[in-house]
């Protein structure tokens, strides 16, 4: 989890910078702005911006493509600074073209209210994956997987509970199973349907499968055929949903 830490700690610095931007752009408005040497400072600056913004979009692309909190958050980090180089450059010219000089400073303030925002998603989501907060968006994505590849024979699921840990991910299921499958078949079926998910889904990780008899309470929705201990015909096979996936198994 030390991903998390670094994460929080580049959000907190990003936080920091705006709170020190938009100080010294409310003191601008105060007390006035001296411009100097505007050319070669609106020069330096897009250069340095430009290199900037290139290696952040690098950072977050690479941080998203190996599930690298910290890396994602490094890439945010340097991309304030091509935002910020932005906000200023806009703002000099601006001043450069109209003569008013108060436009830098709100301008700054504008950056400052972006970094803000920007710092504040990082210790956000820190907070939530330190916290093991379940990632609404990862759920939804393995029960559209589950739907899609769920044999007859795994008559529905319960008690969906997902971890992540940088880019490996643990995924806790509770399978119901016809209850006459011997040991053997119940948890080669479960195992290998465990797999077929995590393949799927196109995570790194594993699936820990806990496998539960039917106890003929869910005849309604099953499809095994034949089965000699149903109590009642199968009427439909509903969907599995986000919410009868997490919630606690009643057998």
């Amino acid at each position: 989890k030390i991903e998390y830490f670094s994460a929080a700690v580049e959000g907190a610095l990003i936080v920091l910078a705006a709170l020190m931007i938009a100080w010294e752009a409310a003191n601008a408005l105060l007390y006035g702005v001296q411009l100097k040497d505007l050319g070669r400072g609106l020069a330096i600056n897009f250069a340095a911006g430009l290199l900037n913004g290139l290696l952040g979009l690098f950072l977050i692309r690479m941080g998203r493509s190996h599930r690298s909190q910290a890396i994602e958050a490094d890439g945010h980090h340097v991309l304030s600074d091509f935002w910020t180089t932005c906000g200023i450059a806009v703002g000099l010219l601006l001043v450069t073209f109209t003569g008013i000089r108060f436009l830098d400073p709100l301008m700054a303030l504008g950056v400052a209210a972006l970094l803000a925002r920007t710092g504040y998603k990082l210790l956000r989501g820190s907070g939530q994956a330190l916290l093991d907060r379940e990632d609404r968006g990862l759920l939804e994505h393995l029960i559209e997987v589950i739907n899609r590849l769920r044999p007859v024979d795994i008559i529905t699921i319960h008690e969906l509970r997902t971890m992540r840990s940088g880019r490996y991910t643990h995924v806790d299921i509770h399978m119901v199973v016809p209850e006459f499958y011997d040991l053997s078949l119940a948890h080669d079926l479960a195992e290998g349907f465990g797999k077929e998910i995590i393949l799927a889904a196109g995570l790194e990780g594993e699936l820990h499968t806990h496998i539960d008899p039917c106890q003929r309470c869910w005849c309604r929705q099953c499809g095994v055929a034949p089965c000699e201990i149903r109590r009642e015909a199968q009427v439909k096979e509903p969907l599995i949903t986000l919410e009868s996936a997490t919630e606690a198994g009643s057998i």
